[in-house]
């Protein structure tokens, strides 16, 4: 609820985090960590209504964010084992090298040729946040750098802009809710953990070049999703509005993939050095929270089941 008494109550929460946050062997994982990151996070977004917005700096608050922060990185150290030893010239052929789990050619070949309207539906939940979510982060990430990193962003930013509207068009087009946080409810804590990924790396300086190595393996990975999706929009009879973002998105990604990798991480690495390992740590957590989500989504779906949280009408009637 509102309140412009703010004082002493965020202070409260970061004293009992600790408390409340039982030993965690999977942070990746957690629902509760996930969704309490993410509400955090949210305030930096739009926010929610009837939230006082001297919130968003309250400073016991943020410490409340600081400690799970400090769990969700433990998380991706658990899951990421550093790589050192990589020159700042080899960034963009080790960013292309690297591969994802083949359980994710096995999703995208499902998408393509059988997967039905209600699986279809629930990758694009799954997906939509970080969807959503990617302008804002470029744009905070733009301006921690400079240079020829700093203009590949902003080409990349460019692009996507458009892309976000085509966007809510598909949603709307198969039936599903446009707005942000429509469906955070339905989402398993390894969703949301992608989509904190994209917050925590974007909120900080000191993990700009982890942002610019998670931006870059999205670049590379979602071509190959995007022609599936398509393929699957036809398929199943949908509106034209529903294949076109991903189209659209398709040859954008192609398109741009060569500037996100060389000129965005790798130019990146070449002005800074020491940011290398930091860029590769990036793209590698971006494949490791893949592994998580589509382990989770192909094993409910083996299961007959809906590999979102709760079933419920996912139609849009706002």
């Amino acid at each position: 609820t509102a309140t412009s008494n703010l004082e002493g109550r965020g202070y409260e929460a970061a004293r009992t985090v600790r408390r409340i946050t039982k030993p965690m062997t999977d942070p990746i994982g957690d629902q509760d960590l996930q969704l309490s990151l993410s509400l955090c996070y949210e305030l930096h977004f739009l926010s929610f209504r009837g939230v006082d917005t001297a919130w968003e700096w309250d400073p016991g608050l943020l410490e409340f964010r600081a400690e799970l922060e400090d769990i969700f990185a433990t998380g991706i150290r658990l899951a990421v084992e550093p790589q050192t030893d990589i020159q700042p010239d080899e960034i963009g052929n080790c960013l292309l090298s690297l591969k994802p789990d083949p359980r994710t050619g096995d999703l995208i070949d499902l998408l393509a040729g059988e997967a039905d309207l209600n699986q279809t539906r629930e990758l694009v939940i799954h997906r939509s946040p970080v969807r959503l979510r990617q302008c804002d982060t470029f744009a905070w990430t733009i301006a921690r750098l400079q240079g020829r990193p700093r203009r590949a962003l902003a080409k990349l930013l460019k692009d996507a802009v458009p892309r976000r509207a085509l966007h809510a068009k598909a949603l709307r087009a198969m039936g599903l809710d446009d707005r942000d946080g429509a469906y955070l409810d339905l989402l398993p804590g390894s969703t949301l953990a992608e989509v904190n990924l994209i917050s925590f790396l974007g909120l900080h300086r000191r993990t700009r070049g982890a942002a610019l190595g998670r931006i870059a393996m999205q670049e590379i990975l979602s071509p190959a999703e995007d022609r599936a999706s398509a393929t699957a929009m036809r398929r199943l009879g949908l509106d034209e509005a529903a294949s076109a973002y991903f189209d659209e998105s398709k040859a954008s990604s192609e398109r741009l993939k060569s500037t996100a990798v060389f000129e965005m991480a790798e130019g990146l690495a070449l002005i800074d050095p020491t940011l290398g390992p930091d860029i590769i740590l990036g793209a590698r957590s971006l494949l490791a929270f893949e592994e998580r989500l589509v382990r989770r989504v192909m094993g409910r779906w083996r299961e007959g089941a809906s590999s979102l949280l709760a079933e419920r009408p996912l139609r849009h009637t706002g």
